[in-house]
């Protein structure tokens, strides 16, 4: 299913999602300003990969989308700490390339906020781009503080541009409520 799309410079549509088959993989598609597939786009028209890194095996999902410069930024479930299709993990941002990549110049290529989390079945992800440059990430916040069933609250961080955490922003990059 695609749960993002957007409209970069050009005019294009890349949009995203998430494969069907368990563990679900990150889907990145990219359309011309015509809905047709860009065929020269990843694989045949389309972005398909589980993220990298050595966080997990479960699912990985593709929950918003923003067109920022050359990259496409992916903000959602990134590899999650548990094995299955509902597992829970940390929360973070992708970067595509401009042609069907994984764009390691922002944040090494994944990016993850570590009090941010999800569970495939209830989270937040947002992305907005500020006019600095700067990218406002939302998703939901596990609240240590509070009691274990309460503990769900909704969060914000920012990234640099560059993806970083920007660490000016809130307690340590993150805020909650």
């Amino acid at each position: 299913g695609y749960y993002g799309v957007a409209v970069d410079g050009s005019g294009d549509v890349p949009t995203v999602g998430a494969t069907t088959a368990p563990p679900r993989q990150i889907g990145v598609r990219r359309l011309d300003a015509t809905g047709a597939p860009m065929g020269w786009f990843g694989d045949a028209g389309a972005f398909v990969s589980a993220v990298p890194g050595e966080m997990g095996t479960g699912a990985s999902e593709g929950r918003a989308l923003l067109a920022a410069g050359s990259s496409f930024l992916v903000g959602g479930p990134m590899p999650a700490t548990s094995s299955g299709d509902y597992a829970t993990g940390p929360a973070g941002v992708l970067a595509v390339t401009a042609t069907g990549g994984i764009d390691t110049s922002f944040g090494g290529g994944v990016v993850t906020v570590p009090p941010m989390k999800f569970n495939i079945g209830y989270q937040l992800t947002a992305l907005a781009l500020e006019c600095d440059g700067k990218i406002l990430f939302g998703a939901r916040y596990d609240d240590p503080d509070a009691a274990s069933n309460a503990n769900q609250d909704l969060g914000l961080s920012r990234l640099t541009a560059t993806g970083a955490l920007d660490t000016a922003f809130g307690s340590g990059g993150v805020t909650h409520f």
